[in-house]
């Protein structure tokens, strides 16, 4: 039978009794037994939302964080795309050449990766936005551009093995997350309309991660939560960062090369920490 469906003949004849019993309790008004009888006989359930807020498909109404099987909160999944022009081994070259698309009015900064040195172009939430910008930019510099998707799950992390560390945890992993999406969207509106909007809701995050870092502290002994404060730190660095450019800084500019570098740090060590955490 299906859950909310009528059962067989045995139902009938182990809980007679008990279903008499339960009608009378319904008819005196108790509304809680009603519709769970209500569920017993086959009808509609009074409400169909789910407790926590999330929808029926894991998706998250507004981007907002939701509840994390009803103790604590999780992560939402994210991605973020980049464009990549050039990977040279020597730095000056990279610089060189993210100068000449700055020159062009494309937006560059040279990020680290081991023995390559990557010019980045802009940093995208959606793939629409990426392939737009992807288009625009090689008709511009007249290169082949890359465009790298990073995706990284949104799957409940694991826990502590301190039970004292496990609510701050929790939250941590939801401000951090939420940090994430909230930059990811502010490069996405910069690298679009080429010129940066006020920053205040990353930089209010930022506020968050720094005492999300300080309720953490007391447990940083627990391997778990040692992880989750490296990754913070890092988001709370890039976040002031952010907070520096105003629309007068020019991509060639030196906070603009910070802030670039630092979020694209940031999404390679969030993809690796989430990677072995979660």
């Amino acid at each position: 039978m299906s859950r909310f469906g009528r059962s067989d003949g045995r139902w009938g004849d182990r809980w007679g009794g008990g279903f008499v019993v339960a009608v009378v309790l319904l008819l005196a008004g108790a509304a809680w037994l009603g519709n769970y009888l209500a569920g017993w006989l086959g009808e509609t359930p009074a409400s169909t939302e789910d407790p926590t807020g999330v929808s029926g498909d894991g998706s998250l109404p507004g981007g907002e964080v939701g509840q994390w099987a009803g103790t604590g909160e999780y992560p939402k999944a994210l991605n973020v795309y980049f464009l990549q022009a050039h990977a040279l081994r020597s730095q000056e070259k990279a610089a060189e050449a993210a100068r000449s698309l700055e020159a062009m009015g494309v937006p560059a900064a040279v990020t680290h990766d081991g023995e390559w040195y990557k010019v980045i172009i802009g940093a995208y939430g959606s793939k629409d936005a990426a392939d737009a910008a992807k288009a625009s930019a090689e008709i511009t510099t007249e290169l082949p551009l890359y465009a790298n998707h990073v995706t990284i799950p949104g799957d409940p992390p694991a826990l502590p093995a301190t039970a004292e560390a496990q609510t701050p945890y929790t939250q941590g992993v939801a401000a951090l997350n939420n940090f994430m999406h909230l930059a990811a969207a502010w490069w996405d509106r910069y690298a679009t309309a080429g010129i940066p909007d006020p920053a205040d809701q990353v930089v209010y995050q930022t506020q968050q991660l720094e005492a999300v870092a300080q309720a953490l502290a007391p447990h940083a002994t627990d391997p778990a939560v040692s992880d989750l404060l490296r990754v913070t730190q890092l988001a709370v660095t890039t976040g002031r960062q952010m907070g520096q450019i105003t629309p007068q800084v020019q991509p060639g500019d030196a906070a603009y090369q910070d802030a670039m570098r630092s979020y694209v740090t940031l999404v390679d060590t969030y993809r690796a920490w989430a990677g072995s955490a979660w």
